[in-house]
């Protein structure tokens, strides 16, 4: 006689019967037990913006997770050239910095500028700078230095008296 080795069935026990003994191949789970005194405990889950602030159903989910900002605090700077703004921005964000409320922007403006491109003028540049201090109908320029001003004519009167 030939020994043959029972094959498991693929059915689910019926409710009354009791549940077949897992092969030896599959590792029995471990019971759950109390850490020892010098073993580390598991960390807390991280903290969400929701746990502190009401926040707005719309707000995107990385705001609500500070916890998924990575990158702060990666190199020491040197102590003699180390700003404020350096010690602020290498601190990651906590749940009190994030935002509690989203307001996206369209794209209708870069949606019309992909179509059509930018505003370009096809104008020649034949337009006289018009001073402010000389007054609309003087068209003196800056790098004329002997009219650069009627109030600098020692000739005649001066017009800003």
């Amino acid at each position: 006689m030939s020994e043959e080795k029972p094959q498991q069935s693929a059915e689910e026990p019926e409710p009354g019967e009791p549940k077949a003994k897992p092969s030896p191949e599959e590792p029995e789970p471990e019971p759950e037990r109390e850490p020892e005194p010098g073993e580390p405990k598991a960390k807390p889950a991280p903290e969400k913006t929701s746990d502190y602030y009401r926040i707005n159903e719309k707000l995107p989910v990385r705001f609500n997770n500070p916890g998924w900002f990575h990158g702060y605090g990666t190199k020491e700077a040197v102590s003699m050239y180390r700003t404020s703004n350096q010690a602020y921005g290498s601190r990651a964000p906590t749940v009190h910095e994030m935002p509690k409320v989203f307001y996206p922007s369209s794209n209708k403006f870069s949606k019309q500028h992909a179509a059509f491109g930018m505003f370009q003028s096809h104008n020649i540049n034949v337009t006289l700078e018009k001073s402010l201090v000389t007054g609309p109908d003087n068209h003196i320029t800056h790098y004329d230095r002997l009219n650069f001003h009627p109030s600098y004519n020692v000739n005649r009167p001066s017009i800003c008296d």
